[in-house]
């Protein structure tokens, strides 16, 4: 084998879909869940999670839920606020993989 891909949310890094949703619920946009959750989501996370779109056009897609005080980077944070950590294991199998 040359190369292997492999999937970053939920098999390289520890994922909680839920904190995302608490972000953007904190900035105000309450109905959050019905836009995004693991069972249904807008078109757009779709879009912007397979390369899609890019950051600004997915942030647009976003701004039309939310205040338009909301800056680039809250919208990033609050994206980004399900990514946790790359558990001690992950690291090994990645190594052992390697050889």
């Amino acid at each position: 084998m040359k190369n292997i891909i492999f999937d970053l949310g939920v098999v390289i890094l520890d994922v909680d879909y839920h904190r995302t949703t608490e972000a953007f619920k904190k900035l105000n946009i309450p109905y959050f869940d019905e836009l995004y959750s693991k069972k249904k989501q807008g078109s757009f996370f779709d879009d912007f999670e397979t390369g899609h779109l890019s950051n600004e056009e997915f942030r647009e897609e976003i701004r039309k839920h939310v205040p338009h005080t909301v800056t680039n980077d809250q919208i990033d944070e609050a994206w980004n606020a399900m990514l946790l950590s790359v558990p001690e294991t992950t690291f090994e199998l990645l190594e052992n993989i390697g050889k």
